[in-house]
């Protein structure tokens, strides 16, 4: 048996949000305007989002403007990513 699961890549040119999508147990439609059920199985359409945040070290200023010297290169770490599921009621043979 064939994987039911569609994975797409979408990339928003005005500003760049990339997401990538998994659909579970669904199909585009012919038209690619819905989501239609493959089978009897739960149907779910997860999105996942790159990272979203950057947590670096702070920097403290004294009262007369002069900053403390910090480590070079500064230290960082990216978070991870976010991911959001959806499930089709089994009612439900598609979604628009």
């Amino acid at each position: 048996m064939a994987d039911p699961t569609l994975r797409l890549r979408l990339l928003r040119r005005e500003d760049l949000l990339a997401l990538e999508l998994e659909l579970r147990n669904l199909r585009l439609s012919d038209d690619g305007r819905s989501l239609l059920r493959e089978g009897p199985d739960d149907a779910v359409l997860l999105v996942t989002f790159p990272p979203q945040h950057v947590a670096e070290m702070a920097f403290f200023q004294d009262n007369a403007d002069s900053m403390r010297p910090g480590p070079w290169p500064v230290p960082g770490r990216l978070a991870q990513p976010s991911r959001l599921a959806f499930t089709l009621p089994p009612e439900a043979e598609a979604c628009r």
